[in-house]
């Protein structure tokens, strides 16, 4: 939604104006904002960047566009050797006499914003290979499995939301694409499991070597009833492994 998108002035590489105009619902003028960007590094190792509304004379008002505000800070912060936090607080203000009652203008950009914390920690991880992966990178790729994404709104005929998502994850992220390259059928064999969809499961005797995309995809499709089935998601899931023998040799690989 910007229409216009530019780097104003730049005193140096860590203080630059940037102006932004975005285009707001057709009953409603559209939003422009003027913000100084500052960043630097503090002794403790951390980062700091903090963004402050600005004015220009060379960025006057703009006919059926109002001057909103979006003060920003975010930190950086490492808190071990393979991990970092980021804490991002916004403030938005839309500016106007109308501003002032745009209570789901607010929440819209407030949750499109904040998710730009999800699409760093999405970018970092897509960089980790197979064998950098622990624990927590499972509990992070589980939640970018379930989480929407912009491309599976353009998904091709004869193709789900689901799918999309999950292509797109296999591309783009280091470790899923040496899954994908170690065992073909995983991919479909995944989408399956996150479609959740519930179903009567098959049984499936075939051991992992001899794996084909039908067989995982019945495999795969049949979490959902085990889910169903058990109290917690640890008991379906042992289920899930006791009852297909690949499934077994997959967890101890």
């Amino acid at each position: 939604d910007d229409l216009e998108k530019a780097v104003d002035v730049r005193h140096n590489d860590h203080h630059m104006v940037i102006y932004i105009r975005k285009k707001t619902p057709g009953i409603i003028d559209d939003r422009d904002f003027l913000s100084r960007v500052m960043w630097r590094k503090k002794h403790d190792g951390s980062f700091e960047v903090v963004t402050t509304p600005t004015e220009s004379s060379a960025r006057g008002g703009m006919q059926k566009t109002v001057r909103a505000k979006f003060p920003s800070t975010m930190r950086i912060v490492r808190v071990g050797e393979n991990e970092t936090r980021l804490e991002y607080v916004i403030q938005p203000d839309w500016g106007g006499q109308v501003g002032k009652n745009l209570a789901w203008l607010s929440v819209r950009y407030m949750g499109s914003n904040l998710a730009y914390v999800t699409d760093i920690q999405r970018y970092f991880e897509a960089l980790r290979g197979l064998g950098e992966l622990d624990e927590e990178d499972g509990v992070a790729l589980g939640n970018l499995l379930v989480s929407e994404t912009k491309e599976e709104h353009h998904h091709e005929r004869g193709e789900s939301r689901v799918e999309v998502r999950i292509r797109v994850l296999f591309k783009n992220h280091v470790g899923l694409k040496e899954l994908g390259e170690r065992w073909p059928w995983f991919e479909e064999f995944l989408a399956k499991v996150v479609a959740n969809k519930l179903r009567p499961g098959s049984d499936s005797k075939v051991k992992l070597c001899n794996m084909t995309a039908k067989e995982a995809k019945v495999i795969g499709g049949a979490l959902a009833s085990c889910i169903m089935a058990n109290l917690t998601a640890h008991a379906a899931v042992d289920e899930w492994i006791l009852r297909y023998p690949a499934m077994g040799e997959l967890e101890r690989k």
